[in-house]
């Protein structure tokens, strides 16, 4: 009897050990084709059941790094692609109004309105496109200069819009009979150049850095 006992729990141990080998293979298969596949949620899955089927096992654990070390890579580039896909419009459109390059002086009301309707759209798109970021550290610095940049020109131009009628009544009077007088709010004249080539600055290092990022994902990709 006590013989009869040892072969049936030889049998079940047997059975067991089959099973385990067989669910390891098993995953440890699939995960490597899903690897091949650069499906790596999918092998990431597979190589966890495999290390549980045997924990500590090298070749699974080595597997399963690799798989999550492609799958962040993968999301990376993803959100790299998706942030500058979404961002295209509003640099473009920002781009063309920093184009203008006007003098304070030269502004008129209509190209003045013109430009702070369109700010008004940048601006909304531009934090519209902050949800795509995806906690990337790297897109986020380089997105916090482009926001800068948008919002040291608008505060330039809305500050602008508020002294352009005694700018443009300075210049009239100047040009009419050609006396020197003081030229009216200087400080704050002064204050809206500043803003104005803070925002180009910080534009062309926005548009530098993100060429740089660009570059790198391509390559990543390749």
């Amino acid at each position: 009897m006590s013989k009869l006992f040892s072969v049936i729990s030889m049998y079940f141990l047997c059975i067991v050990f089959l099973v385990g080998c067989s669910e390891y293979d098993s995953a440890m298969k699939k995960g490597k084709a899903a690897l091949k596949a650069e499906d790596y949620q999918e092998a990431i899955s597979q190589f966890n059941i495999a290390i549980i089927e045997r924990p500590q096992d090298k070749d699974a654990e080595i597997l399963l790094e690799k798989s999550e070390e492609n799958h962040n890579k993968q999301l990376a580039s993803k959100g790299i692609s998706d942030y500058i896909d979404k961002i295209n419009s509003p640099v473009n459109n920002f781009g063309k109004v920093l184009e203008s390059n006007l003098s304070i002086e030269n502004f008129t009301d209509q190209e003045l309105e013109n430009q702070l309707a369109s700010l008004d759209s940048i601006v909304r798109e531009v934090n519209e496109v902050t949800p795509v970021l995806n906690n990337n550290p790297i897109l986020k610095d380089v997105h916090a200069i482009l926001v800068q940049s948008v919002s040291e020109y608008n505060d330039g131009a809305t500050t602008l819009k508020n002294i352009l009628p005694e700018v443009k009544e300075y210049i009239k009077n100047k040009q009419s009979d050609g006396k020197l007088r003081a030229i009216p709010n200087i400080g704050v004249i002064v204050s809206i150049d500043i803003n104005f080539t803070n925002a180009r600055n910080d534009f062309n290092s926005y548009i530098n850095r993100l060429s740089e990022i660009q570059q790198g994902n391509n390559n990543n990709s390749n």
